[in-house]
């Protein structure tokens, strides 16, 4: 008997933007299909990837399914990096902390 071993999915994003703000940075994801998507860390892309960590030089996405760390280095988009982002419905938010006061206003 043979057992054939495929190796774990990867994700199909690449990393054109970097936003660094005070208490979170946010990164701009594109797709295969152009998509854009504005996550920060704690994110679920598309329901399967997990953003670990964000800095200007990559992003460490998680797959949710077979805790498998992909890193995403950071690619500059032609003309810049002032992307908008993609509308809201596939971008999961955190869960809220459990923290009082940790709130944004």
């Amino acid at each position: 008997t043979t057992l054939n071993v495929m190796q774990p999915p990867a994700p199909t994003y690449t990393y054109v933007g970097f936003l660094k703000r005070p208490r979170s940075n946010s990164a701009i994801l594109k797709d295969q299909r152009g998509e854009l998507y504005t996550v920060r860390e704690g994110d679920i892309v598309e329901g399967r990837f997990r953003v670990a960590a964000i800095s200007d030089r990559g992003v460490d996405v998680v797959d949710k399914d077979l805790n498998i760390k992909h890193t995403l280095p950071f690619i500059a988009a032609p003309g810049g990096t002032s992307l908008p982002g993609r509308a809201p419905g596939s971008i999961q938010p955190p869960p809220p902390s459990s923290e009082e006061g940790d709130e944004e206003p």
